[in-house]
């Protein structure tokens, strides 16, 4: 417990992937999103971690897809960045 380059602590944010609100600040008459038919509850979550010792682990992006993650959205993610997908139940 007294090595700070073996402590970590993580964090997590949710995106909505169709979020349900209806209201967009972008420029007049400009398509910035689509809606999801069905309204679905599916989110893109990213995951920070750092060390007591001030270091940052890679970003991870973690996609709620059941097999791989999709080639194009990946190769969308910085060099930088983990990419992973959620394991889901049943």
């Amino acid at each position: 417990m007294q090595d700070p380059t073996t402590q970590y602590n993580g964090d997590e944010t949710g995106f909505q992937l169709d979020p349900r609100n209806g209201k967009v600040l972008a420029p007049r008459n400009v398509n910035v999103y689509s809606e999801a038919g069905g309204g679905t509850k599916e989110q893109l979550t990213v995951l920070i971690t750092t060390k007591a010792d001030g270091k940052v682990m890679p970003p991870a992006t973690v996609y709620p897809y059941k097999r791989a993650v999709p080639k194009d959205s990946v190769d969308k993610v910085p060099e930088d960045f983990l990419v992973a997908n959620r394991i889901q139940d049943g």
